[in-house]
């Protein structure tokens, strides 16, 4: 079951099944979570930049990620540093470069390798390439996405009148159908 801080639905604690517990802890001016003790008293820490984006968080293992963005606040690079106790691992980078609309272009893993985005003229994402096998988006009139395919593998969806996703077609030819209850959601 959960607690939560007074007059907030922010979690302060969870407690377990076996009556061990997990804390939250908040930075007290924007809420932002900055803390998790789990049930080994281990600790998860977050730290921001002072726009409330991630700047940096230490994983229960001691591992630290670090985040930078450009000025609109979107991501250009994550980097992981050596785990302490772990002094030869390498530290990786991954670079995001994006267009002037912030869609991502490319995206640079710490091996080099790289993944391209493409978009069509109305910003919607149709092509995600990583060097081997292209996965491609169609999309209909209504801007819903109608078709992914990569390689040999097809997804197909429908949509009903109101636009409700109603059915996917899976690659091996079974057919995923979704119903909805009339005034509410899918049953």
């Amino acid at each position: 079951r959960y607690e939560y801080l007074d007059n907030l639905p922010l979690p302060r604690r969870r407690i377990n099944p076996d009556a061990s517990q997990v804390n939250y802890r908040y930075d007290n001016g924007r809420l932002l979570l900055t803390g998790i003790e789990n049930q080994r008293n281990e600790h998860y820490q977050l730290d921001y930049y002072p726009n409330g984006l991630l700047r940096l968080e230490i994983g229960f293992d001691g591992g630290t990620t670090g985040y930078k963005y450009d000025l609109n606040g979107q991501l250009l690079e994550k980097t992981q540093y050596p785990t302490p106790g772990y002094p030869d691992q390498p530290r990786l980078i991954t670079a995001y470069q994006r267009d002037s609309a912030g869609r991502l272009l490319l995206k640079t893993l710490p091996d080099g390798s790289q993944i391209r985005y493409s978009y069509d003229s109305l910003g919607r994402l149709t092509r995600v390439h990583d060097g081997d096998r292209p996965l491609i988006f169609q999309y209909d009139l209504q801007d819903r996405l109608i078709t992914e395919h990569q390689g040999q593998v097809t997804l197909r969806y429908q949509y009903d009148a109101q636009g409700r996703l109603r059915a996917c077609q899976l690659p091996d030819g079974n057919r995923l159908t979704y119903y909805y209850r009339q005034g509410a959601g899918l049953t």
